[in-house]
């Protein structure tokens, strides 16, 4: 994918084509991605350097480490499973953990973790304190389309669930982050690296966001999340 042939169709779009075009269009190198699962997502991202975390790796040490006796020895070392190769490394561990443990900086940082807002809002603020100059955060599952897609803890019976991850995005606008969510594959929002506030929020924000109804979203999605069609990349956050 080039700057020049990127998808701009909505109908092709998702939160996969996003980041690719991202990472074409703006000439990122160095990609960081919370909440890898099974690695459709991570292992789709062409970039020159990329980083996935998840506290959950089994789907993916066969692939990435097919020695098990190099595998069995490592992990006591570190403390956590991990892979490293010229332009991939992946960690075992829990978000909150991984920025405690490392600095790097990222161009671009995915999060689709832990679908509830408490901990999108950790990782939204961690992600602003490794993003470069110039880079920008994706958030996705950020536009639920009903109520029990948007409900805190999955049901058995929930098919399709983002979480409450929308009431990050809500409450971090009102306090004056620029983010917009684009309509296409359940909501992807995208923040460019700026400032954040030196409080980003308090215990009693929290309590007062679990309270916060569906209807918030549903009657004006704009207003909410800063929902916006898309339109083409000339149309994603920049900086400023």
């Amino acid at each position: 994918m080039t700057a020049t042939n990127l998808q701009t169709d909505i109908e092709d779009m998702d939160r996969i084509q996003l980041i690719n075009g991202l990472i074409s269009q703006r000439g990122y190198k160095r990609y960081l991605e919370i909440g890898v699962k099974k690695g459709s997502c991570f292992e789709a991202i062409k970039v020159a350097h990329k980083t996935g975390v998840d506290p959950d790796m089994r789907a993916l040490k066969p692939k990435y480490e097919k020695n098990w006796l190099k595998r069995l020895v490592a992990k006591p070392k570190q403390g956590f499973w991990h892979h490293a190769s010229d332009n991939e490394r992946l960690y075992e561990l829990t978000s909150d953990d991984y920025f405690s443990r490392f600095d790097d900086q990222y161009d671009i940082i995915f999060i689709d973790g832990l679908h509830q807002f408490d901990q999108v809002l950790k990782d939204y603020v961690n992600a602003q304190n490794h993003l470069a100059p110039g880079g920008c955060v994706v958030l996705h599952d950020c536009n639920p389309l009903t109520e029990q897609a948007a409900e805190r803890e999955r049901s058995a019976e929930t098919k399709i669930w983002n979480g409450d991850t929308w009431k990050a995005v809500y409450h971090l606008r009102r306090q004056g982050q620029q983010i917009n969510v684009f309509e296409f594959d359940h909501g992807c929002g995208v923040a460019p690296k700026q400032p954040l506030p030196q409080t980003p929020w308090t215990e009693q924000d929290i309590r007062d966001l679990k309270d916060v109804p569906f209807q918030n979203l549903a009657n004006d999605r704009a207003n909410a999340v800063g929902l916006i069609a898309w339109q083409g990349f000339e149309n994603v956050p920049t900086a400023g």
